[in-house]
This record gives C-alpha cells, structure tokens and sequence, in this order.
C-alpha cells in the first residue's frame, strides 16, 4: 500500500526527524526497529530513546499539544482507540501490548509506525551519505 503525500503523519514524522537530529545526534542507531511500536510508551520512537513516552515529552519540553505535530503521537481523532487498549489493560486481554490488533490498517499508529520504520533506515542509509533524506517524504508503506 502506497501513502498518499497528503496524509499528514508524513510531514508531522519529517519534522519529528528534523527534531531528533537536532536534540539526540545518532537517534536513528538506537531505535529498534524490530519493536518499534509508535502507541507504546516504551516502544514508541521516544520511549526507546527515553525509556518512556512521558518521560521524553518532559525532557525534551514538547508540549503535549504538540506531539502529533512531530509525529510521535497520532492525531486525535485515532485517540477513541486508547479506550479500548485501557480496557483490555484492566481486563488482563492485551497486558503491555500495542493497539495494532485493535485497528484497521488505514489508522494513523499503523501508518506512524512504518514511517517511522521507513525513516531510521533511510537515516542510517543517509549517515552513509548513500541517498538523500528527502526520500523519506514519499515513502512506500509495505
């Protein structure tokens, strides 16, 4: 499945990158991702650089307001999901796991977290000097 450029996780993960280029130099080395996972505290982009999500947003001073825009956070209208992961939290269904079961492939965790995946490896392939990050802008999902 190909993204359309227009979704606008693309640009909130472009300027999530821009950012940790600037506040965590060689983010891209310590990022897992194996199990990235962008709705989990832990495994999400900034809890693997933190330790957690909450953490890193006190840190590094971004607003919680603000989280979508760099792309560590979906935008709000994907949150009615976080319901569900508390639910089956408290009734032991889902303990610790992401809400990747819990949503159709369209959403914007699935589509964060393969931009996400897409633009560690490209920042690994660009501290190479083998390509130009602006190939993060059109990524191709798979």
């Amino acid at each position: 499945m190909t993204v359309n450029s227009s979704v606008p996780e693309i640009c909130a993960v472009r300027k999530g990158v821009a950012f940790l280029d600037a506040s965590f130099p060689g983010w891209c080395w310590i990022v897992n991702t194996e199990k990235l996972d962008a709705f989990h505290p832990r495994w999400c982009v900034l809890g693997q650089l933190y330790g957690d999500f909450y953490e890193a947003v006190r840190c590094l001073h971004i607003p919680m307001s603000g989280v979508c825009d760099f792309g560590f956070d979906a935008f709000p209208d994907e949150r009615t999901g976080f319901v569900i992961w508390m639910w089956s939290c408290m009734n032991g269904v889902r303990r610790g796991l992401g809400l990747g079961e819990f949503f159709d492939k369209g959403n914007s965790f699935v589509i964060l977290n393969q931009l996400w995946v897409n633009a560690v490896r490209v920042r690994r392939l660009c501290s190479f000097g083998t390509c130009s990050f602006a190939s993060v802008c059109e990524p191709s999902v798979v």
